[in-house]
């Protein structure tokens, strides 16, 4: 039991994990814990943007780099495994704001005509004084 606490503070997902593994059940815990990573991609320098890879750009392991051997580090399109950690990290930004901004549009239709200074007629009030009550909200 301590290790699903370590796992999740959700009572009811310990309770899953618990379940899980009382029965046999492998999840995605389990294989987390088993799998190891793949040493290019934990560095960030493994490109799968494109079709003409993936392209896998190691950095150099504990030895000083010439820019002769720089120039042939590169991946199919040019880009260094610096240029492509930052491109990777970009896109992961980018994902998470895009997988959430649904949140601030929903809260924008909502309430229409709340940022002109007119009043908000409200069509479910039970759902706005449950999200009022919500930690951080103010209330």
């Amino acid at each position: 039991m301590a290790e699903e606490k370590a796992k999740s503070i959700d009572k009811a997902s310990i309770r899953m994990m618990e379940k899980a593994a009382k029965d046999g059940v492998n999840t995605a815990f389990d294989r987390a814990e088993t799998m190891k990573p793949c040493p290019i991609g934990s560095v960030g320098s493994c490109c799968k943007n494109c079709s003409m890879g993936p392209c896998r750009v190691p950095l150099p392991k504990g030895k000083e780099e010439t820019p002769e051997d720089k120039q042939k580090r590169r991946g199919v399109c040019g880009a260094t495994a610096e240029t492509i950690a930052a491109r990777n990290f970009i896109r992961m930004i980018a994902g998470g704001a895009a997988a959430h901004s649904d949140h601030g549009r929903g809260g924008g239709r909502a309430f229409p005509g709340g940022s002109q200074g007119r009043s908000i007629r409200l069509r479910a009030e039970r759902r706005a004084e449950v999200a009022a009550g919500s930690p951080g909200l103010g209330h």
